[in-house]
């Protein structure tokens, strides 16, 4: 009965998602706030259904897991919160909006996996020295919705924008929920027909292995992006080759600048040295620059136009 009950909801939460993803579609509309609530319902409600498979079959194996994606389940809630704070517009206190949040979730998402990594490594190692009487069949069963759950969650968040690094840590999350699953499925048929236990902790370890290294990515590039690191995919000397493209007049670039305030938004600030005739001159040149600088990703310049000698900045004391 407990497992119809747990069918039951699971059938209802697939429609739901298929709902949904269908609705979006059908606006032909890509909104990664939209596809991060989605697998953050998803993924909520199946933590409450194995829970109470943990706590009905005596498995630390699926409660523990449940624990886990109840991790992923917080990381998903403060990925779509950082959208929906992202949003708020400028004002005199944060000239650059609210943009910043997406990326101290994507940092703290890397960090909350890295964690989860080394716990699941110290649960394996336990369950090695120490091996646990587990409940093959219902571990099955539960592993089984869960790896459908989070195949869902997948195709839901694969229609985002892959490119933010907010989306790419919730993706990495349900990537490493869906290799949990895997894991459950085949450690437990394994136990069922052999008695093999140890099996889930050497599963698990693989596991861990590849999330860390997902992990580690997006923990090195959303602290990059927060120490204003220049964007790793800008070149500045192609940048600097188009500028110098545009007009005979430009003498020389200098005190260039580029960081990134989120994975999509890039500013950029620079001094150019030229020789100008006059003032409409100047502005075609300043349009064609920040056209040119637009094209290569830049979406946010200030340029110095500079026509002395030296750099004005040399001469002032900081």
């Amino acid at each position: 009965i407990f497992l119809l009950k747990i069918h039951f909801v699971f059938i209802f939460l697939l429609l739901y998602s298929t709902y949904m993803t269908h609705s979006h579609h059908s606006s032909c509309a890509s909104n990664n706030e939209k596809q991060l609530f989605f697998a953050m319902i998803l993924t909520g409600t199946f933590v409450f259904v194995e829970i109470l498979g943990g706590i009905y079959s005596q498995s630390l194996a699926l409660f523990s897991d449940a624990l886990h994606m109840a991790t992923d389940f917080f990381s998903l809630f403060f990925a779509w919160l950082a959208f929906k704070i992202g949003r708020k517009p400028a004002d005199e206190k944060k000239n650059f909006g609210y943009h910043r949040f997406e990326i101290i979730a994507a940092f703290l998402n890397g960090i909350s996996l890295i964690a989860i990594v080394l716990w699941i490594l110290y649960k394996a190692v336990e369950r090695i020295i120490t091996p646990v009487a587990i409940q093959g069949e219902i571990m099955g069963s539960i592993a089984i919705i869960g790896f459908f759950v989070n195949i869902g969650c997948f195709f839901i968040l694969h229609k985002a924008d892959k490119n933010n690094l907010n989306i790419k840590g919730a993706l990495i999350h349900v990537v490493g929920d869906l290799l949990s699953s895997t894991a459950a499925v085949i450690a437990s048929v394994v136990i069922t027909l052999t008695g093999w236990l140890e099996v889930d902790a050497f599963l698990s370890i693989l596991v861990a292995v590849f999330i860390f290294i997902s992990a580690w990515y997006i923990f090195k590039n959303s602290l990059h992006i927060l120490l204003e690191g220049a964007p790793l995919h800008i070149d500045q000397k192609k940048i600097k080759d188009n500028i110098f493209k545009i007009s005979s007049s430009i003498e020389n670039i200098h005190n260039i600048q580029i960081w990134q305030l989120t994975s999509e938004h890039i500013i950029a600030i620079m001094h150019i040295k030229m020789q100008i005739v006059d003032k409409n001159e100047e502005n075609k040149i300043l349009i064609h620059i920040k056209k040119a600088l637009y094209d290569l990703g830049v979406t946010r310049s200030t340029i110095q136009i500079e026509t002395t000698q030296t750099c004005i900045d040399n001469n002032i004391s900081i």
